[in-house]
């Protein structure tokens, strides 16, 4: 278990993070916010590269900054954009991340073939990394993650910039990994969340506005959002959250705390939710 408890955190006088406290359990939990609301600050705090400036993050009930090097030899770490070199295949960049890790070549040899099979580039395990899409860097990047088996994975925007398809196979990885250990996973996209986040977590103002399953946190909304015309005139109170497009014809979804004229009260999903919590902070 992770436990971060009353940490702020603040750079130039700004408080980017303000008495935030979280608990962490098996699965996968999504952090959900706009670009610029805390999620990387948050997770460089786990990975210890920053420290707070006041609260405490404890794993089993130990600091982490006092386990030290016992603490980093259970966490996988993947950065937003992380460094490897391009003339590297995947299998030599493998091997110098686990003679990092104090894993000898003799050991980090079947370990590293295992992994490139574990996140599909097993038939691309001798090829530079230089000719590699951005999901195929993202997966290596996964393996890297995996490298001490860790108990906790940390993965910050792992995919931004990939296509849909990218997308989907890193999450199908991600889920298949949530069984044993707990992964913390930042993004501002909210499909990357949808179906295989257990908690998803939304910040804002440097606090947890909610921490609640994808279902819950859709349930709230439930009866609250409606398809209405397009010349429909929003009152004080409503607010707009996309168009819909459909059999030629285009419907305004809003959100609505009383059932407007004209409207159909549709589902509620994620999306409406990250809508109507950040509004035009949304990026």
């Amino acid at each position: 278990m992770l436990n971060l408890d009353h940490i702020s955190k603040s750079f130039g006088g700004h408080r980017v993070i303000d008495d935030l406290s979280l608990t962490f359990d098996l699965g996968v939990h999504g952090l959900l916010a706009p670009n610029g609301a805390g999620k990387t600050t948050l997770m460089q705090m786990i990975a210890t590269l920053i420290h707070p400036d006041s609260g405490s993050i404890t794993w089993q009930g130990q600091d982490i900054l006092a386990m030290d090097e016992d603490y980093r030899g259970l966490l996988g770490y993947l950065p937003q954009k992380f460094g490897f070199y391009p003339d590297y295949s995947a299998t030599e960049f493998l091997i110098y991340i686990a003679a990092l890790q104090g894993i000898g070549r003799r050991q980090a040899k079947p370990l590293v073939a295992d992994l490139l099979e574990m996140v599909g580039l097993g038939d691309r395990a001798g090829q530079r990394m230089k000719t590699f899409s951005g999901g195929m860097i993202q997966r290596v990047g996964l393996a890297q993650t995996m490298i001490n088996d860790p108990d906790l994975i940390v993965l910050d925007e792992p995919t931004a910039g990939l296509d849909p398809r990218e997308r989907v196979r890193f999450r199908s990885l991600v889920h298949s990994l949530a069984q044993d250990r707990i992964i913390i996973l930042s993004t501002h996209i909210v499909s990357d969340l949808e179906t295989i986040a257990d908690r998803v977590i939304m910040l804002k103002d440097g606090r947890v506005r909610c921490n609640l399953s994808p279902g819950r946190i859709s349930g709230r909304l439930e009866g609250k959002i409606f398809l209405v015309p397009t010349g429909y005139r929003l009152e004080e109170g409503q607010a707009l959250l996309e168009e819909e497009h459909e059999g030629g014809e285009t419907s305004l979804r809003i959100y609505s705390p009383w059932p407007p004229d004209q409207g159909q009260v549709v589902t509620p999903n994620l999306e409406d939710a990250f809508l109507v919590v950040y509004g035009d902070e949304r990026s």
